[in-house]
């Protein structure tokens, strides 16, 4: 498996405080937070007065010890992370921000850079005396800014700015990060890439921070407010001000931030953070009650972090409305309905819960939650795309998605979902997402209806994830354990590792999945797809074209999906074998001849169009292709195989399009041969919309008569209950919900004088031959009665030896 790169954000806009200097209470809200975080070995102000630097004063680093992190004093290398607050000038120079041990922290320091050298104006990392390394996100300057580094179990290097993930260093791929004795402000020599400027905090843990932990430590950490309160610990009412230390009740308009360290907050009727206040519930609770519909409301650029054991509870509804960067890590929210709105934004992680029991909960406008290690319990879910702009619930590993029980009733009630919205699960999941109160029936209907992503694509073949059964739910990982890559846009070759993003080829064996999103995607000679490699075409095109007889091929349960006006162009031959589920809505497949074969499936949705241009379309061995309502399969000639005695089928349905080349047309025995009871197969209830084109009504009734059409999966030879009604070069056929009933009627009229009995068959058509036969039950009809009967409209027949007991009688005939 190759390694994945998370992405790099240049030039990012972070959200910045308002102030140079942050408040005081501000500072001590972070040194409470960064201290009840998991694995802290230190956190420090300075005893709130913080550090400065002055390059230009003859000033020098600040020697400070980071505690044992990676392998120091018996310490696992398991992961690290270091937190620096600070607000640094532009000195025209290398800037070191801090200085940690590395490995070997007596030969090996990593510089954490602000100006990386030589004035490349972007962080960086350098190893000193081995490496510079810089990074893609630009400096920031004269802001007050919050970042973390953090190394991750797997050698890499996270860089967060302002609480929001900026890149991932991948040059280095196996950093350490020990601590023990450094510098802040510069390297660890403490005379040179001197800082100038302020430093707030800084902090170290022993282990890798979640993102909902960094960004519970920043919101922590910034205050846009004026004054930030804190509640006094009590289990009591938010509007007394003897409750709160300060002795003032929070103005949340952008006036006051919160923060509540202890105890419980109670407040009656609605509660509204506006104006950029900033509430922290770390390890108390806030708990909003009402008795009518008044809702926890955080606009704009205010927000909420929960953490430590923290809970936020609304009775009613949480609405979070154009507010990004809220976060919940270990603990807990309960609402009656959530909310999010306008490119809102929520990181549940941690083992946090959060639960909304009572209505549809919903996210719109490009908002998103994402989830990790914790658990969302929902009644009801919409995910809505106003503005074009789609919404997405992030699931990875580790997470529990709880679907109420009580709400559940079908799947399609649980989760609406609009547009391009997802609820999306990361490409690599093993099997340890859970989705509780549902089926797998349910989840794969989901799946095949495009209510899931994965690695944000909207995916609808179950067979690509792992599902099983465990309790009331299931448990859902991607089973075969791909890398999705990505076409880079261009029209151009497919062989190119350059034209791909991440500049490598996809390997597609089994290891890769391929996505082509826009441009066109060349191909020369044979391409296969196998061993559960996907692709996906969605509004973009690949071409497949050989100067002889190469195949595109898709086998051993690789699929396709095509959507969005996309195209799949074989120029000899597209195979598809034992692969369940390829699937075309909006999209189309050329090719000169299509081999749908060994329990493979092909369907074809509302706008999907598939056109064999030059040889004979071949399905055998339980194959089928669907033709659902709106879509059209254009075939040249057509072979239908039984393979084994498993037939395999055309299904026309409702709405859809079954077109003959009408350079075959004139020679229809020619046009379709069947084996075993293999169909063309049309539903029982069709109600004039099924379209054959480019066939007579002659040679079509030619073909129903010598059984080359199936009804439901039964074999017609006769269109008597059928009506054909002729629309330019073909016709619709009508089924039996449109036409009424007709062919022989059966009376029996009784005994005569010589005690045989007369049986009357009315409706007879005088072409066909017509025989009646006798049983004792219903199972068998061994005894022909009297002579075959040809030529008449009418007939009695007389069984002149009627048995002793009960007698069944069954009129047969042939053309």
């Amino acid at each position: 498996m190759r390694s994945t790169l998370k992405n790099t954000i240049v030039a990012m806009a972070f959200p910045a405080c308002m102030l140079s200097i942050p408040a005081d209470a501000a500072i001590t809200q972070w040194i409470a937070t960064a201290q009840a975080t998991t694995g802290n070995v230190t956190a420090s102000d300075n005893n709130g007065a913080g550090w400065t630097f002055d390059r230009n004063a003859g000033g020098t680093g600040v020697a400070y010890d980071f505690g044992a992190l990676d392998a120091l004093g018996d310490k696992p290398v398991d992961g690290a992370t270091v937190e620096f607050l600070f607000n640094f000038e532009n000195v025209g120079n290398s800037i070191t921000i801090g200085t940690v041990g590395g490995w070997s922290p007596g030969s090996e320091k990593n510089q954490f850079k602000l100006e990386q050298w030589n004035n490349t104006g972007k962080f960086g990392i350098t190893l000193e005396g081995i490496s510079d390394y810089s990074l893609t996100t630009d400096s920031i300057f004269d802001q007050t800014v919050h970042v973390v580094f953090v190394r991750r179990s797997n050698g890499e290097m996270d860089m967060y700015i302002n609480g929001i993930f900026a890149e991932t260093h991948a040059a280095k791929t196996n950093w350490r990060m020990d601590g023990g004795q450094g510098m802040l402000g510069a390297r660890s020599t403490g005379t040179s890439d001197l800082a100038t400027g302020s430093m707030f905090g800084v902090a170290s843990y022993d282990t890798a921070l979640s993102a909902g932990q960094i960004a519970s430590l920043y919101n922590a950490f910034s205050s846009s407010a004026s004054n930030s309160l804190t509640w006094g610990g009590t289990d009591d009412d938010w509007t007394v001000p003897a409750n709160w230390v300060e002795s003032s009740v929070p103005v949340t308009d952008g006036t006051s931030d919160v923060f509540i360290p202890s105890g419980t907050a109670n407040f009656a009727g609605q509660l509204d953070f506006t104006g950029g206040s900033l509430l922290t519930v770390n390890g108390g609770i806030l708990r909003q009650t009402t008795a009518t519909s008044e809702s926890l409301g955080f606009q704009g650029s205010s927000r909420f972090a929960v953490s430590n054991g923290g809970e936020l509870d609304a009775q009613v509804l949480l609405s979070i409305n154009a507010s990004t960067g809220n976060s919940l890590s270990d603990g807990t929210i309960t609402t009656g309905r959530l909310e999010l709105s306008n490119g809102s934004s929520l990181t549940v992680s941690d083992n946090a819960l959060l639960t909304a029991d009572s209505g549809q909960s919903s996210l719109d406008g490009g908002s998103s939650i994402t989830l990790n290690a914790s658990t969302l319990a929902f009644r009801d879910l919409s995910l809505g795309d106003t503005g074009g702009t789609p919404s997405t619930i992030g699931i990875g590993n580790g997470a529990l998605l709880e679907l109420d029980a009580a709400g559940l009733g079908t799947a399609t009630d649980v989760i609406t979902i609009s547009g391009q919205s997802l609820v999306n699960f990361p490409s690599g999941t093993t099997g340890t997402v859970f989705i509780d109160n549902i089926s797998i029936v349910e989840v794969e209907a989901m799946i095949a209806t495009g209510r899931f992503g994965l690695g944000g694509v909207r995916y609808v073949n179950p067979d690509g994830y792992s599902l099983v059964a465990i309790g009331n739910g299931v448990e859902i990982g991607e089973g075969l354990q791909v890398v999705q890559v990505v076409w880079g846009g261009s029209d151009a070759d497919w062989s190119v590792g350059s034209n791909w993003v991440g500049g490598e080829v996809p390997r597609i064996a089994g290891e890769d999945d391929a996505i082509i999103s826009s441009g066109t995607a060349n191909y020369l000679g044979q391409l296969t797809f196998t061993d559960g490699s996907l692709l996906t075409i969605n509004g973009a095109t690949l071409t497949q074209t050989t100067a002889g007889t190469d195949y595109l091929r898709f086998h051993n349960g690789s699929t396709f999906a095509i959507s969005n006006g996309g195209a799949l162009n074989a120029e000899v031959r597209l195979r598809i074998w034992r692969s369940a589920g390829s699937t075309i809505s909006n999209g189309s497949i050329t090719a000169g001849q299509v081999e749908v074969n060994d329990n493979a499936t092909l369907a074809l949705g509302d706008g999907a169009l598939v056109t064999a241009t030059a040889g004979r379309t071949l399905l055998n061995n339980n194959a089928w292709i669907e033709v659902g309502n709106g879509a059209t399969i254009v075939l040249r000639d057509v072979f239908l195989g039984a393979y084994a005695g498993f037939p395999s089928f055309i299904r026309v349905l409702e709405g859809g399009t079954l077109q003959f080349d009408a350079a075959t047309a004139a020679v229809p025995t020619d046009v379709i041969t069947i084996e075993g009871g293999s169909f063309i197969d049309l539903p029982a209830d069709t109600t004039a919309n099924v379209f054959i084109d480019n066939i007579s009504q002659a040679d079509f009734e030619a073909l129903i008569a010598a059984g080359k059409f199936g009804i439901d999966q039964t074999r017609i030879t006769d269109l008597s209950r059928y009506e054909l009604v002729s629309q330019g070069s073909g016709f619709v056929i009508r089924g039996l919900s449109a036409v009424e009933a007709q062919g022989p009627q059966v009376t029996v009229i009784g005994f005569n004088a010589g005690a045989e009995l007369e049986i009357l068959a009315t409706g007879l058509d005088p072409a066909t031959t017509y025989t009646l036969y006798r049983g004792t039950d219903l199972g068998t009809f061994p005894d022909p009665i009297q002579s075959p009967v040809t030529g008449a409209t009418e007939q009695t027949f007389i069984d002149s030896t009627p048995p002793a007991g009960k007698a069944f009688y069954r009129l047969e005939w042939t053309p």
